[in-house]
């Protein structure tokens, strides 16, 4: 550890030693009950695997460590939270773990709330306006530039287009270059982006690949591992990391419920939007995830452009708040459209008309998001200029 023969203990030992007893008046170890909280938080945020592989490392090291009553006690604590034992958890967590996959049971009736709306209402659904390789790239890079303005990511155009079309990552920004990147590589790979949410427990392995790779240049964001504290966004408290799993595995069962298409993408969307499964980067994993469905069916994809930030997170809100769908699945229709009636094949000319449009603007109270037929030019009128 910085250069000095200080070692940090690998966790299996660092386990093995919390359960061993104190015997003065200071406790040098936390105990069986902190023990168990770490291992399902550990279980939570990175599954069974990681539990096994912690397992094996301290039966190797048990011995040479003089820790056997230490590894029988972990060996048990390991075994009942994944099932293969029946030793008795302690903590309220613990015992919900033992029972089955514990989730959230308001969530689930959200989702269930939304489902049955998407198979009720008739939904509008435009076809891909990108037929072409160049136009299906553009695309890509302003779904990439507006997901992550959403975010907070903010870059000049210029410079995301360096960033994606020259690979200049910004000397200042390391970081967020790699967000613009991420979300480029996942819209412009036909392996994600033509990637149909998997129903049941497939969906926490797929899940957890997407987060790998969106955010493999922020460690600090855990990325591919479920999030292991809570998250907030206002006033909204999202699905406890206890329930991630159990309600992502019962959530994506609900999928096949609705029409492929663009009842199915919105529901895929907020189903990752509502549980925030990860520390960071929902939002763009959960908009990819929406876009993936619709290219299935070769639909247009939808672009949230910035002045129509406030209105998708009100609709969001009002679904997740209220339980309430129509504002939310009649927004996303009518950013379709809207998406849906632009030329990608040229792109200085399609950030022209755009920023006609105002989609760049931030402002509701001095600007107005425009339809492309509101500047009162066609398609074809811009291309001729």
């Amino acid at each position: 550890m910085s250069g000095r023969n200080i070692f940090f203990p690998s966790q299996a030992r660092m386990l093995m030693e919390n359960l061993t007893q104190s015997r003065g008046a200071i406790r040098k170890a936390m105990g069986r009950v902190a023990v168990e909280e770490r291992l399902i938080s550990i279980y939570e945020s990175r599954g069974p695997e990681a539990l096994n592989r912690i397992r094996e490392e301290a039966r190797t090291n048990a011995a040479t460590l003089e820790f056997e009553k230490e590894f029988s006690v972990l060996h048990d604590l390991i075994g009942s939270i994944l099932g293969t034992k029946s030793a008795r958890l302690a903590t309220a967590a613990g015992q919900a773990l033992a029972a089955g996959t514990p989730f959230d049971a308001r969530r689930l009736a959200l989702f269930e709330t939304l489902a049955a709306t998407l198979r009720a209402m008739p939904l509008m659904q435009k076809p891909s306006p990108t037929t072409t390789g160049s136009a299906r790239f553009n695309f890509a890079f302003l779904e990439s530039y507006f997901s992550n303005f959403i975010e907070g990511t903010e870059f000049d155009l210029s410079e995301a287009r360096r960033i994606v079309l020259e690979g200049k990552i910004i000397d200042q920004r390391p970081k967020d270059s790699h967000d613009i990147l991420g979300v480029f590589r996942q819209a412009i790979d036909p392996g994600w982006s033509n990637q149909s949410m998997a129903p049941g427990e497939a969906v926490l392995h797929q899940l957890r690949q997407r987060h790998a790779d969106l955010m493999k240049e922020r460690p600090e964001a855990a990325p591919g591992d479920f999030k292991d504290r809570e998250n907030f966004a206002e006033n909204t408290t999202f699905v406890s990391p206890g329930n991630v799993r159990g309600t992502l595995i019962e959530g994506s069962k609900i999928l096949p419920s609705v029409q492929p298409g663009m009842a199915r993408a919105l529901l895929a969307m907020f189903i990752v939007s509502e549980v925030h499964p990860f520390i960071d980067g929902n939002g763009r994993l959960a908009r990819l995830v929406m876009n993936a469905e619709l290219s299935v069916v070769n639909a247009c994809k939808i672009i949230v452009p910035t002045l129509f930030r406030e209105e998708y997170l009100d609709c969001l809100r009002v679904l997740s708040r209220q339980g309430k769908p129509e504002p939310f699945i009649s927004a996303m229709q009518k950013i379709q459209q809207w998406t849906a009636a632009f030329d990608y094949s040229d792109l200085d000319r399609v950030i022209e008309q755009m920023k006609a449009c105002n989609a760049f603007e931030k402002s509701l109270k001095h600007y107005q998001l425009l339809n492309l037929s509101d500047l009162g030019t066609s398609k074809t009128q811009w291309h001729s200029e």
